[in-house]
């Protein structure tokens, strides 16, 4: 069978576990391949809720043999520690392992105690304007940089002792002389405090890691069913999201792809996850954003709106047509899901953004350069509201406005809605007909 891949169509937060979750029941495996500790993904199983910043979505589903962190990730050692850890508690509950179901690339970069400290210096050292000031302090961009600048350390590099020390030497006294001379009073690194501070982790890494590459592939050629699972989204890939304002990996179907080691033309089914409203948190243009308080509340506190990794608020605005159909293009998306259909229930009206306002004209593309959008006043069309989706189990059931709306939708994408989630719960989802 071919891979299949979910990604996220916006600024992230599309509930993409949710829906990778319900795709692993039918994979045997389930793959990341970009970012790192700035994902959080959030399952709801048997009414507990779980988030994951590392960890595969398949991690809970028995038929899935093995969950890859793939080579496209940055590892945060302590972090992935403790979430096995944690995991493995619950998913005793349902009779499965976790450590012999995870297999760390080898090639996968890992974060380094300095990359903390660089990242902090950027944040203290940018204005309110910046991209930095978003950053969820995970160290993300300081990691995959020393990566792009060749110069990063690897799962492999931490197998050997001595050869964990040479590689970071190579790097060690440039930054000890930057941060030096930015922090008075700095205490520079050292190799060896360096890998005492990894230690604990170290046996655990040796267990789980492995060629992932070479076992996904293996898989794909055996037809065996691979799900590939996106962090973040579209809007903040580093190559076609709202830059400055992005992450630093690319949560695209072809960023994925390369992440986990397998070629474009392995992905069969591209399912494109759309939130029926939208969100972002930090820095960063966001044309629709709701600007009436009460309502922003309201989505707040019914869509439970706060970052999973960063606990921040995020700011809430109505669904972007531009960026839904631009994340179509980049991700050669073949299906959409569309999820917390809910929170809409009882608004009335509901609006959908399918054009913005600038100079004069009408825009019905996204723009490249990202700062336009400041400039930017959307075009709405006005749905009429509905009662209530929640509950629902099948489309009949639907309100007559909120088929509408979804027809409507997906009419204009020109591929097929295949789900729709009306509830947090893991088997809350509603196949259109």
């Amino acid at each position: 069978m071919p891979a299949h891949v979910v990604v996220g169509t916006q600024w992230g937060d599309e509930a993409k576990a949710a829906v990778g979750d319900k795709m692993a029941e039918t994979a045997s495996i389930v793959a990341r391949g970009n970012g790192g500790a700035n994902a959080g993904h959030t399952v709801e199983v048997e009414g507990k809720k779980f988030i994951f910043h590392l960890l595969p979505c398949g991690i809970f589903q028995p038929n899935v043999r093995m969950n890859i962190l793939g080579n496209g990730m940055v590892i945060d050692l302590e972090l992935l520690d403790k979430e096995i850890k944690e995991a493995s508690q619950t998913a005793k509950e349902f009779g499965l392992s976790v450590e012999d179901r995870i297999m760390l690339s080898l090639r996968a970069h890992v974060t380094m105690p300095y990359h903390r400290v660089l990242e902090k210096n950027r944040k203290n050292g940018s204005g309110n304007g910046s991209a930095v000031g978003a950053t969820t302090m995970k160290a993300i961009s300081t990691t995959y940089s020393d990566k792009s600048s060749y110069r990063g350390i690897q799962v492999c590099d931490l197998l050997e002792r001595d050869r964990f020390i040479a590689a970071i030497n190579e790097t060690l006294g440039e930054y000890n002389h930057l941060l030096t001379y930015r922090n008075p009073g700095f205490r520079p690194f050292t190799a060896d405090a360096i890998y005492e501070e990894l230690h604990p982790y170290i046996g655990t890494i040796k267990r789980i890691s492995g060629d992932s590459g070479s076992l996904i592939r293996r898989a794909y050629n055996d037809k065996e069913i691979i799900l590939l699972e996106a962090a973040q989204g579209t809007m903040l890939s580093v190559e076609h999201g709202s830059y400055r304002w992005v992450s630093a990996s690319s949560g695209t179907a072809g960023g994925v792809a390369e992440g986990v080691s397998l070629p474009p033309n392995a992905l069969n089914r591209i399912i494109g996850v759309i939130k029926a409203y939208i969100t972002r948190v930090g820095n960063g243009p966001f044309p629709t954003k709701i600007k009436d308080d009460k309502l922003q509340d309201f989505f707040r506190r019914v869509g439970n709106e706060y970052g999973a990794t960063t606990g921040r608020p995020r700011d809430c605005g109505w669904l972007d047509l531009l960026i839904a159909k631009f994340a179509k293009e980049i991700n050669g998306l073949t299906e959409a899901v569309i999820t917390k259909i809910d929170v809409l229930d009882g608004l009335d009206p509901v609006l959908i953004c399918t054009g913005y306002k600038h100079n004069g004209l009408i825009l019905t593309e996204l723009p490249c350069d990202s700062r336009l959008l400041y400039e930017c006043v959307p075009v709405f069309k006005v749905f009429k509201g509905w009662k209530k989706t929640a509950g629902c189990h099948e489309w009949k059931e639907f309100p007559k406005e909120a088929r509408e709306y979804l027809y409507w939708i997906q009419d204009q994408l020109q591929i097929p809605i295949t789900m729709v989630k009306n509830g947090p719960g893991r088997e809350q989802f509603v196949i259109p007909n």
